[in-house]
This record gives structure tokens, C-alpha cells and sequence, in this order.
């Protein structure tokens, strides 16, 4: 896989590379979420190990909602 991965991005073939990568994969590197299921889903994955986090709010969220988000994500 990465190999093939590899040989398409130095291609600049790079939207090809989005067909390789499955759920599984990103699943296994990433959490994703909607800001409504983000905290569950960090405290079911990492519980409580985490010092640190980093995450994009998505433009949508105004700033009163990513700061309820943030405190939410500071409880796990």
C-alpha cells in the first residue's frame, strides 16, 4: 500500500491516493466526528491518557459552541 501510495503522490496523482485509504485506516490514526459526538468518542478511545489534543472546529461552529466543545473535550 504505501508503495502504491508513494508512486502516485510523486505522480501528483493525489485525488487517486483518496481510493486507497479505507475507514479502517483512518480510523486507526484519527477521530471523526461532529462536535456532538467528539468528546464521547475521545474518552471511549484514549480514557483519560490524553495531555494534549488537536482538532479543527469546523467553520460552521460559531465561537460560543467551540468553546462549550473545548470544555467538553478538557472533561474527558
Amino acid at each position: 500500500m504505501s508503495e502504491e501510495l508513494t508512486a502516485l503522490s510523486k505522480a501528483g496523482r493525489w485525488p487517486e491516493t483518496a481510493g486507497l485509504i479505507t475507514d479502517e485506516m483512518v480510523d486507526a490514526f484519527a477521530i471523526v466526528a461532529g462536535p456532538d459526538e467528539l468528546p464521547g468518542r475521545v474518552a471511549e478511545r484514549f480514557g483519560g491518557l490524553l495531555t494534549r489534543l488537536s482538532f479543527t472546529p469546523p467553520p460552521s461552529l460559531d465561537r460560543e459552541a467551540a468553546m462549550d466543545l473545548v470544555a467538553r473535550l478538557r472533561a474527558c
